[in-house]
């Protein structure tokens, strides 16, 4: 089910005809590329903006410990509480176990 975060819609286009393969253009003045679709029983229809998640990485959005430490980690440093560890570049040779 969608939700409707407010109901301050503007018209951005008028006239919009689907074509023969059920395409409609959106114009230029929609900035994002890829939507969830809606239609209610009035036949209404919602486009929900949404982003693409590679599989190898929704693990971090399914996992809210990880996530909690990623947000810690980037406002500690906004907010300069960082330690200079050095290179690591000695590591980049080494082999990983993913066992």
């Amino acid at each position: 089910m969608a939700i409707i975060l407010d109901n301050q819609f503007k018209d951005t286009k008028f006239g919009a005809k689907k074509d023969g393969r059920g395409r409609i253009a959106l114009g230029p003045e929609v900035e994002h590329s890829m939507f969830s679709v809606s239609q209610n029983q009035h036949g209404q229809i919602l486009l929900t903006p949404v982003e693409q998640v590679p599989s190898h990485e929704m693990w971090l959005l399914k996992n809210p410990e990880a996530m909690e430490s990623i947000k810690r980690g980037i406002e500690d440093a906004k907010n300069g509480r960082i330690h200079d560890m050095g290179s690591f570049a000695q590591f980049a040779d080494l082999e990983i176990d993913d066992d």
